[in-house]
């Protein structure tokens, strides 16, 4: 597989596997805030025992971050290098795809930022409204950008509630693609890519 952005044989394979771990950091941050919301029910219940089961859960899961950070770092490190152990020319009139970026979304005075551009970009169709985005109909990567089921193939989606939203872009696409939507439903949106 050959991706023409950068002109080595793994790049879009690269982006597969930063998005991969972008997705199941995202799942993994939903799934801890679903258990701080358990928590909060639990303790204005004043259920201690199952407040306390929550908090050893939120910190499971917190652990379970960390682990798939530090994996998705050492891969990022080490694994193209070994792969690549000379620099790729990028192509004639190519943008060069460096280290991994990541995006910011400014948004009526709210600042949208995740460790992954596949979160920001998720999290910030959710702060214009997933509903709403929805409507507009949009595809990315040959499947709907906001939808209610997971799809079956290679691209990759970032839940959020009911919704399923593509993540399967670069980040330029990604950042493209949100100042579209933001300009179609009149949303004031600045977003930047923020080198990592």
């Amino acid at each position: 597989m050959t991706d023409k952005g950068n002109g080595h044989p793994n790049s879009a394979m690269d982006q597969a596997v930063a998005d991969c771990f972008g997705a199941l950091l995202g799942a993994i941050h939903t799934s801890a805030d679903e258990w701080r919301t358990r928590a909060t029910e639990a303790l204005q219940a004043r259920d201690d025992a199952r407040a306390e089961e929550c908090l050893a859960g939120i910190q499971r899961i917190t652990e379970m971050a960390g682990e798939v950070e530090t994996l998705y770092h050492n891969w990022e490190n080490r694994w193209p290098a070994l792969l690549l152990p000379s620099t790729p020319v990028p192509s004639p009139g190519s943008q060069p795809k460096g280290h991994a970026s990541k995006l910011r979304a400014h948004l009526n005075n709210k600042v949208v930022e995740y460790p992954y551009a596949a979160e920001t970009f998720a999290r910030t169709i959710e702060a214009i409204g997933i509903e709403r985005v929805a409507r507009l109909g949009k595809a990315l990567s040959g499947i709907a950008l906001v939808g209610t089921s997971k799809a079956t193939d290679y691209q990759q989606q970032f839940a959020i509630g009911k919704f399923y939203v593509c993540t399967h872009s670069n980040t330029p696409a990604k950042k493209r693609l949100l100042e579209e939507i933001a300009a179609e439903l009149a949303v004031p949106l600045r977003v930047e890519i923020i080198p990592q």
